[in-house]
């Protein structure tokens, strides 16, 4: 098992968004930005290793870089700890915007596999990180463990008759995001999911909405009392 230092874990989070999120095989080293403390990376180190643990490979002219499938597998698990951590940071801490970057960035570097399995439980297996990119799957999810124990879930999750606070809305339909916002149902907004069947009734202040379960699943919330 291949032990990774901070700065290869950061390299590995840049590749893939430069190149899986991006649909790309290989990029230009220079185009690699490590974020505001890029300075601080030794990313001369950082590659070297990778490469010689066959985690990256680099032209013949040592100016572009690609991952190999191992390295992609590797880059997968350390950008979902990072996207769970800010969602943590964010729904579970309340951290603000411009805190939760760094304190997340920290904190996933200590995450175990048991601690990742229940954090993502906690959080009722979110699909994308605060900022809209997506959160590669881990098996809790594709189990579906949506426990008794979790802070949040799905509005489609939740008993009738409860009344829940709204965490956030995880969708990339904007027509529906917008949709959603338009009727008020913003984090933070107080919730009582009155009926499930047919259809979604919630209730906001005085408003009553009829919601498909489909669009239920984009909507997440932490149960009344709950924080």
């Amino acid at each position: 098992m291949v032990t990774l230092t901070f700065d290869e874990e950061e390299m590995l989070e840049v590749l893939w968004t430069n190149l899986v999120e991006r649909d790309r095989n290989n990029c230009l080293l220079d185009e690699l930005k490590l974020g505001k403390d890029q300075e601080k990376f030794d990313v001369q180190a950082a590659v070297v290793s990778l490469v010689k643990n066959k985690l990256i490979k680099l032209s013949d002219d040592k100016k572009e870089v690609s991952m190999t499938s191992i390295g992609q597998e590797l880059a997968k698990k350390v950008i979902r700890r990072h996207r769970l951590s800010e969602r943590l940071f964010k729904d579970i801490l309340q951290v603000r915007n411009h805190e939760m970057e760094g304190a997340s960035c920290r904190f996933e570097h200590l995450i175990t596999p048991g601690i990742e399995k229940n954090v993502c439980t906690l959080l009722g297996h979110p699909t994308h990180c605060p900022h809209g990119r997506p959160i590669p799957p881990g098996p809790c999810c594709r189990e579906h463990r949506f426990q008794v124990e979790s802070a949040i879930l799905p509005l489609s999750h939740i008993p009738e008759g409860t009344q829940a606070k709204v965490a956030y809305i995880s969708t990339n339909k904007i027509k529906r995001l917008n949709r959603l916002l338009s009727f008020g149902l913003l984090p933070g907004t107080e919730i009582e999911l009155e009926k499930k069947s047919p259809a979604l009734i919630l209730k906001l202040d005085e408003t009553v909405l009829a919601l498909e379960k489909a669009v239920a699943e984009d909507i997440f919330c932490r149960r009344a009392g709950g924080e």
